[in-house]
């Protein structure tokens, strides 16, 4: 008889609280398996295994298990079949759990429990949500770990028994994979498709050696996605030669309309014996069990493979245990400096976790080296210990920063460490002081709780390479949303895809202007797709890219930095190989763009150490050997100091013989400082390099006094004073950087202020006359600067809101750029959310420094963060438009398409504008009531005929009252709302010699109002404090806090009503007598013909060109905006005939008017000259 089914059945250890299984409870339902498939089946077997599973309440849970299988032939098992379910459900209520796993031939079925509570009386009814995750979890990671994943079949059982696929046995056809790619797969093996679900494929590959580094495993996954390019998704599992790790990957489309289709790769690893939290929740993410179409399923895959997701949960993680250890570090008073010990005791820690993954650090044997430093501790502590006084504080300050030779006894307990050098593991004033701990719970909880569940890589994702692993990019989200007041003061973590975006467009232009014999068609090509094959000069290209200078002054976390260091790390590899020469080891090559080309600074000195640690982690991650080096130095590369309030760098060029060797002499020093030194060399070398440069502050005029912020000539002198290597391969002398790319801080005017200091806006007025307006916001200022940094021909790359285009606070920088740079592309985002924690209204700005040039630049309006994006060139290519010139003139810039362009230069032609009209009239746009206190000075109708009741004079003050809820397009709605309208001074208010707050003036209203008196009499506490700078002080506290004075009869006139921000073109007419708030502006006077102009399609399409674009689509549409409206002329039958449309309007209160409506935008059309079709819908 063929035996040829299996039955295996789990029996746990733990309880689902987590909390041990009482061993004999536990072990009579071990031998009633046991006897039971024995008696079954004829025989049974039972192993060992160890497994884990994830927890609600407790996170991840590891547990031994005994897993008790038998072997059945198809008889036996159909007359036992719901005897399985039956016993796994019975040994579920024995053992309190939700459920027992069994499964019949590999795949997976529960057999459930009714119970509420557990063995150990905790709750189950609280879990039952998530049960099935929590099955699925723990019978898959015991079934994995228990070492089933091994070849094909395994991976076919896993997928087919666990993971709702069916099995499937397909060779994959590999006579068409590429060289480089079929040489990788094991030799006596061949990739197939073992499981298969809805148009997903899931494809086995061996390799043959035990690399399975991001290169080899995306030449797989392209190959293999060659070979099945009509599935829906694909799953590559992806084993290495001895079975040690393995790759689980999934290509992601990523469309380029110049290059084809290019693969971008998301994968992540597991470790044979080791399987992590990361790893095993995004396998359990695989599950299709539930799956009913190929949607569902390529959903399923999609959601899977985010990288997005493990950011979220590893971030939730480090913020609970960043303040439960921040909350507990000893002595420290001021929660700054609690705020600072703790993120650089994650910072330090974190580096740690990414290196030892390079098997740099041991400890008796173990490369694990966290872990086993903790293990080792527990071994040896006794009364007093401290794990972070013992062990943490040597190994940061005598043993990664001290060399080998010079360390102390103390560190003999560390094992075998490295001398790293850097900054980040210097002694800082906090470090210094020996009364500071933290308890060795806190550092159990980073340990076991936030590093251990996760796996951690020091390689960085790119937009093509994505792994779902904790990487030094995290640094960037965690700089983001932990340093203290980050947001607050406007910084927001770039994408990765935008950054990537941002240098290639920078480079393209670099590379145009330095090398002018190459075409811009062949640099295209090399730095967007890495084809150097149209080059006519690559050794110009290479000495051109070896000698850029690039600096961010908003550094941040270093996203741009690293971004940048990338970039020209593929471009000369890139242009090696296509000139036949062997290259410069990854490590070198990165060493020297961080000593040649890369600059930073930033105001925030923890900003400025993280950056650091990225770059240190990028050089670390390319060093091949047992032993790495020390890092470099970086303290004249990356600094601290605030960008804008330093004096303007000039562009000195001319020199005698004497400064060229004494700047000569500098950057000698400077670049003997980068390489690693004991600390009293470095400090030997630090006083060299600052003497020198108090005596370039006093060349430069400075005179040796302190200069307020980041003194750029002084500071980066090797940038602004010409010397040979500054010289451009077209001959030109470079004074200044190349390059600037940043993403400045989004401070709004109203807030610099209280971020900066109360004199800040003063420093700012007198070191940028040019743009400063008074409400400004900050990135404003870093326009200028920058410009002011780079050389004449340098390219500006900043992502910064867009309000600046279109702003009133705007026009002064609009007109410099104009004068002062050639404008190559705008890129706008609007209102989507590229930045994931801030609706920032992003828009990405590429100029070069160049006066007089015409201005015709690439504008895309990008309406989705759909695909193509992150791909932000292919969006620009598929999307982006020419503007035409005349488009950006002075501070007006009209950013639209050719034909929307033209129709608005038609429609000014012979027309008038508003701000004409009305001063012609004696008239103006106004806008309505503020009062300060909505509760206390509107009213509804049922108060109003209270008040009146109890005084008839209430009525005199007592308006009708509009919203901007309470009208729409046309037509205002009555809503029963009234506004108390109380004058400064009341009613003393027309005594011009009241010049503020009248005891009298208060007296006489009492007196002559009562009910209303004694009405505000019940607010009189919120109305005094509504701004303390004015009540009690220029009025009375029971005055409106802006009441028209001016203008005040006004709201007696039939008036055009609009409101200040709105989402549609919605201008109606209100009657006379009705006031309006502050959110609403008026035209005062019944002109139908203008009221039909400002509803006509003509007119939206100029307000959607001319004001700013905000949330929910909506536009400002403040009086600077609506003012320059041009107003065609008509004869009398023209206004008539429209006049006559817009009474049809208003009398359907805006309903049904489409028609009505049509032929006004007809007719509107034809007044400006235009045919009555041509207005398109979108700008």
């Amino acid at each position: 008889m063929a035996l040829d089914h299996r039955i295996e059945f789990f029996i746990p250890t733990r309880c689902s609280c987590t909390q041990p299984l009482d061993p004999s409870l536990r072990n009579a339902a071990l031998e009633k398996v046991k006897e039971q498939l024995g008696h079954w089946f004829g025989g049974c077997t039972s192993v060992s295994a160890k497994g884990l599973w994830t927890s609600d309440d407790h996170g991840l849970v590891r547990e031994d298990v005994d897993i008790v299988f038998s072997n059945a032939s198809s008889e036996k098992l159909t007359e036992h079949r719901k005897e399985l379910d039956v016993l796994a459900s019975e040994l579920a209520a024995e053992l309190g759990q939700e459920a027992i796993g069994y499964r019949i031939d590999y795949r997976l079925d529960f057999g459930s429990s009714d119970a509420t509570i557990c063995v150990h009386k905790a709750a189950l009814t609280a879990r039952r949500a998530s049960s099935s995750h929590l099955r699925l979890a723990r019978a898959f990671a015991l079934a994995s770990e228990a070492g089933r994943l091994s070849d094909a079949d395994s991976v076919s059982r896993l997928f087919s028994g666990l993971l709702g696929f069916a099995p499937a046995t397909t060779p994959l056809d590999v006579s068409n994979w590429k060289t480089d790619a079929a040489a990788l797969v094991a030799p006596g093996t061949r990739p197939a498709v073992v499981a298969e679900a809805h148009g997903c494929r899931v494809v086995f590959v061996h390799l043959a050696g035990d690399s399975i580094s991001p290169s080899v495993v995306r030449a797989v996954v392209e190959a293999a996605a060659a070979s099945l390019a009509d599935s829906l998704r694909l799953i590559a599992v992806i084993r290495n030669g001895d079975g040690s790790h393995w790759s689980i990957a999934s290509p992601r489309p990523h469309v380029g309309l110049t290059s084809g289709l290019q693969r971008g790769v998301r994968r992540f690893t597991l470790r044979a014996g080791e399987l992590s939290h990361s790893g095993l929740r995004r396998l359990l993410a695989l599950d299709c069990t539930k799956a009913r179409l190929p949607e569902d399923v390529a959903a399923i895959v999609d959601k899977a493979m985010d990288t997005r997701t493990l950011s979220a949960e590893f971030f939730a993680e480090y913020q609970r245990v960043f303040d439960r250890v921040k909350s507990q570090v000893a002595t420290l008073r001021k929660d700054a400096k609690k705020h600072e010990f703790t993120l650089n005791l994650l910072n330090r820690l974190m580096f740690i976790a990414f290196i030892e993954k390079k098997g740099w650090l041991s400890i008796n044997g173990d490369t694990g080296y966290l872990k086993g430093l903790w293990a080792d501790y527990v071994r040896h502590k006794g009364p007093g210990s401290n794990f972070y006084r013992d062990r943490l504080r040597p190994l940061f300050f005598e043993a990664l920063n001290c060399p080998k030779e010079h360390r102390p006894d103390t560190a003999a307990c560390l094992g075998d460490v490295p001398y790293l050098n850097g900054g980040l593991f210097s002694l800082s004033d906090i470090d210094a002081n020996p009364r500071v701990t933290v308890p060795d719970e806190s550092i159990e909880d980073i340990l076991h709780n936030l590093f251990d569940p996760f796996d951690f890589t020091v390689s960085e994702d790119t937009p093509l390479d994505e792994e779902a692993s904790v990487d030094p990019h995290m640094l960037g989200h965690v700089f983001e949303r932990l340093v203290v007041n980050r947001h607050e003061k406007g910084s927001y973590y770039t994408p990765a895809g935008i950054v990537r975006f941002m240098c290639q467009e920078a480079l393209k232009d670099y590379l145009v202007n330095a090398v002018p014999e190459e075409s811009p068609e062949a640099i295209a090509r090399l730095v967007d797709h890495r084809d150097c094959s149209r080059l006519i000069s690559p050794e110009r290209i290479i000495h051109a890219l070896e000698t850029v200078k690039v600096c961010d002054p908003a550094c941040g976390s270093g996203a741009y930095l690293v971004g940048m260091m990338q970039e020209l790390l593929e471009l000369f590899a890139c242009l090696m190989s296509g000139s036949g020469k062997t290259g410069e080891a990854k490590y070198h090559r990165k060493l020297k763009i961080i000593q040649n080309n890369l600059y930073g600074v930033d105001i925030d000195p923890i900003a400025v150490n993280l950056a650091r640690l990225r770059l240190w982690l990028s050089v670390a991650v390319d060093y091949e050997g047992d032993s790495p080096p020390p890092l470099p130095n970086l303290d004249f590369k990356i600094e601290t100091g605030d960008s804008l309030t330093g004096p303007a760098p000039g562009h000195a060029t001319n020199m005698d013989l004497f400064h060229y060797t004494y700047f000569a002499e500098l950057k000698r020093l400077k670049d003997e400082f980068a390489r690693p030194m004991g600390q009293e060399e470095r400090d030997r070398l630090r006083q060299q390099i600052e003497e020198k440069e108090r005596e370039i502050a006093h060349w430069l005029k400075h005179k040796g006094e302190k200069v307020p912020g980041f003194d750029w000539q002084v500071r980066f002198a090797e940038v602004f004073f010409a010397t040979s290597e500054r010289t451009s391969t077209a001959g030109t002398v470079g004074t200044g950087f190349d390059i600037i790319v940043a993403n400045p801080p989004y401070v709004r005017s109203g807030s610099i202020q209280k971020e900066l200091g109360g004199d800040y806006k003063k420093r700012l007025a007198r070191l940028f006359p040019e743009v400063y307006t008074g409400n400004s916001d900050l990135y404003v200022f870093f326009y200028i600067r920058a410009i002011q940094l780079l050389r004449e021909g340098g390219t500006l790359a900043f992502i910064s809101s867009n309000k600046w285009l279109r702003s009133e606070y705007g026009q002064p920088l609009r007109a410099y750029l104009q004068r002062h740079c050639r404008i190559l592309s705008i890129t706008d985002f609007g209102e989507l959310p590229v930045f994931e924690s801030a609706t920032a209204y992003p828009m990405v700005f590429i100029a070069r420094k160049d006066k007089g040039s015409a201005q015709t630049p690439v504008l895309t309006l990008v309406k989705s963060l759909a695909p193509p994006y992150p791909d932000v060139l292919s969006l620009v290519q598929k999307t982006g438009f020419r503007l035409p010139d005349g488009s950006i003139n002075a501070d007006e810039w009209t950013l639209c398409s050719i034909q929307s362009f033209q129709i608005l230069r038609r429609m000014e032609h012979g027309a008038v504008p508003l701000h004409r009209i009305l001063q012609e009239a004696n008239n103006n746009i106004y806008y309505g009531i503020k009062t300060g206190c909505n509760a206390a000075f509107v009213i509804d109708g049922a108060r109003r005929a209270e008040l009146i009741a109890a005084d008839p004079n209430s009525a005199q003050v007592i308006k009708p009252f509009i919203e901007g809820k309470d009208f729409s397009r046309w037509h205002v709605r009555e809503r029963d709302l009234w506004l108390l309208f109380i004058p400064w001074h009341f009613p003393r208010h027309l005594d011009p010699s009241i010049t503020g707050p009248s005891a009298e003036a208060e007296q006489d209203f009492q007196e002559q109002f009562p009910a209303v008196y004694e009405h505000l009499l019940k607010y009189k506490e919120p109305l005094a404090n509504r701004n303390k700078t004015e009540v009690g002080r220029i009025y009375e506290w029971y005055a409106l806090q802006r009441w028209a004075a001016t203008y005040y009869p006004e709201f007696d006139r039939p008036k055009i009503v609009y409101q200040e921000i709105s989402a549609t073109q919605s201008f109606a007419l209100a009657e006379p007598g009705y006031y309006l708030n502050n959110k609403l502006f008026m035209i005062p006077g019944l002109n139908l013909f203008l009221l039909g102009i400002l509803n006509s399609k003509p007119v939206r399409l100029f307000l959607a060109t001319h004001c700013p674009i905000l949330q929910g689509n909506a536009r400002g549409m403040q009086e600077p905006y609506i003012k320059p409206i041009p107003i065609p002329t008509a004869s009398e039958a023209d206004r008539a005939a429209i006049e006559e449309l817009v009474q049809k309007c208003l009398e359907a209160k805006g309903e049904g008017c489409e028609e009505w409506e049509r032929e006004i935008d007809e007719r509107v059309a034809v007044l400006y000259g235009l045919a009555p079709d041509a207005v398109p819908d979108e700008p």
